[in-house]
């Protein structure tokens, strides 16, 4: 079991969750991540994505090691929870890391489905490319935008990483009057490529949305080759992520 699995079951057997015999949805599951060594554990897993191929491996991997998971094809925001049976049906109900929970509405939904615990986790803090703000500077002079000056809100410009990050669910559970258990973990890591892979990545970035002229995207290209040492780019960064489980 990875690490990461193994922190997420010491929090649910915190919160008094055991897995065998309880009834349990994994909502986003992805090829399985938790679906499967829950099911290891002895839980009735049913698991929803609305993506073919990534259900595809978890029924192919619950297979090979002849276990039963309910995995359904389904979009988590037009699912009926009423006409799928879901309502209140689960001891526990899960969301991790998964853009199916994107407003009040899925996670009113997601909450709606449980008679015991919930879990949620996203990031609190992405871990951001520390090139990305000196081109920001780089273009910013280019434009003529002072120092210090608001320039226009980039999508990538949010900290806490995409959809809703941890923050929003947890204030809109404690305004609800709940009180969650979290924990919250942070992990560094380091990217090396070759300068033009870099730089075609962030011009594939910054370019959501708008269009960049040729000027910009040869600062970008130069500004990685500059950054550059023996043809290689390197760059760390540390990305936070947190976990909260609650009873409902």
């Amino acid at each position: 079991m990875h690490k990461r699995t193994e922190n997420i079951f010491a929090l649910l057997n915190e919160a008094g969750f055991e897995p065998k015999g309880a009834k349990v949805l994994d909502i986003g599951c992805g090829p399985g991540t938790l679906a499967i060594p829950l099911a290891e554990a002895g839980a009735e897993v049913t698991a929803v994505d609305i993506a073919s191929g990534m259900l595809d491996r978890l029924r192919a991997t619950a297979k090979e090691e002849n276990l039963t998971i309910d995995a359904k094809e389904l979009s988590w925001w037009t699912a009926d929870i009423d006409e799928l049976g879901f309502r209140k049906r689960f001891d526990l109900v899960l969301a991790s890391m998964t853009p199916g929970i994107n407003g009040v509405d899925s996670f009113e939904k997601m909450m709606a489905c449980s008679s015991g615990l919930c879990y949620y986790s996203n990031f609190v803090r992405m871990g951001m490319n520390p090139a990305h703000e000196e081109i920001r500077k780089l273009l910013e002079k280019k434009d003529g935008i002072a120092a210090g000056e608001n320039r226009p809100e980039h999508p990538h410009d949010h900290s806490h990483g995409p959809g809703n990050g941890l923050f929003f669910p947890f204030m809109y559970l404690y305004l609800s009057g709940y009180h969650p258990e979290i924990r919250i973990s942070n992990f560094e890591h380091r990217v090396e490529k070759g300068p033009e892979n870099a730089a075609e990545r962030t011009i594939e970035m910054m370019g959501h949305g708008r269009t960049l002229d040729e000027e910009t995207k040869e600062i970008i290209r130069n500004y990685y080759k500059n950054a550059s040492e023996n043809g290689t780019y390197r760059s760390d960064s540390s990305t936070y992520t947190g976990m909260m489980v609650w009873k409902i």
